[in-house]
């Protein structure tokens, strides 16, 4: 991976975009392998969560030109969507906390980068990972309702105002 203080903004906004992306078809795929229904709604709930975040970034992906990810990376999500709904869930969810923490650093270096008005959008991006840590917490620390952070961010997401150029 690059050093963040050398990648421009639209290959940010592409990686996250694309990650984003990555995340809907890895969650729909574990959501689809796994056996226990209360995991299932979890993965359910957070590709959710990463369908909102494609929401709010698609008009920003549109603006810079940046296309869909490609069927061979969107592969990738779905032989790691099969794993996280087939391996041992505590394994797997040790596994994504080290990924959001990585996410988070990543989209955290696009703020700055980012137009003025696409920063709150960016700043947001980088919040939904936060929200997936303590979603990862919670549920390993075995406290009931987990989903709350994230069932809590997705309806601060669909209260954000359309982006100038949606309207």
């Amino acid at each position: 991976m690059t050093d963040n203080t050398e990648k421009s903004y639209h290959a940010h906004l592409r990686d996250i975009y694309h990650g984003e992306e990555f995340g809907v078809v890895m969650f729909r795929t574990a959501a689809d392998a796994v056996k226990d229904e209360r995991i299932k709604e979890q993965l359910l709930v957070l590709k959710q969560l990463e369908e909102s975040v494609i929401r709010l970034l698609t008009p920003l992906a549109e603006k810079h030109g940046i296309p869909k990810a490609s069927d061979s990376y969107l592969a990738r999500a779905v032989q790691t969507g099969q794993e996280l709904g087939t391996n041992d869930w505590t394994k797997e969810l040790k596994k994504m906390a080290k990924l959001v923490n990585n996410c988070i650093a990543d989209y955290a270096a696009a703020v700055p980068l980012a137009p003025p008005d696409e920063q709150e959008r960016i700043r947001f991006a980088v919040a939904h990972e936060g929200v997936i840590g303590q979603f990862i917490a919670k549920e390993l620390a075995g406290q009931d309702d987990p989903l709350a952070p994230v069932t809590d961010f997705i309806a601060a997401l669909n209260n954000i105002a359309p982006y100038q150029e949606d309207v």
